[in-house]
């Protein structure tokens, strides 16, 4: 379950509109619902904000985070070398 502390930290990362981005995040991995289903931008809502317990989900989200940070790294090294990243 994701904890408020978390939360906040995630919002910040993901921005808004996150729980469309986790639904993309989820669809792009092929990951569905037990009966086959997409998730609702509900559900991950719910999910997102411990109501609902999903470890699918969960998992998404770190995982999306973790892209993001990697993106925004990856940005940073380039603008500090330009000349050695070509």
């Amino acid at each position: 379950m994701i904890s408020d502390t978390e939360k906040e930290g995630l919002k910040r990362i993901l921005g808004r509109n996150y729980t469309r981005k986790v639904l993309s995040f989820l669809n792009k991995r092929s990951e569905s619902s037990i009966g086959g289903k997409i998730y609702s931008i509900e559900y991950i809502r719910q999910v997102f904000n411990g109501l609902q317990d999903n470890l699918d989900v969960e998992i998404a989200i770190y995982d999306l985070r973790n892209e993001i940070i990697a993106k925004h790294n990856e940005l940073k090294e380039k603008k500090i070398n330009p000349l050695t990243n070509q």
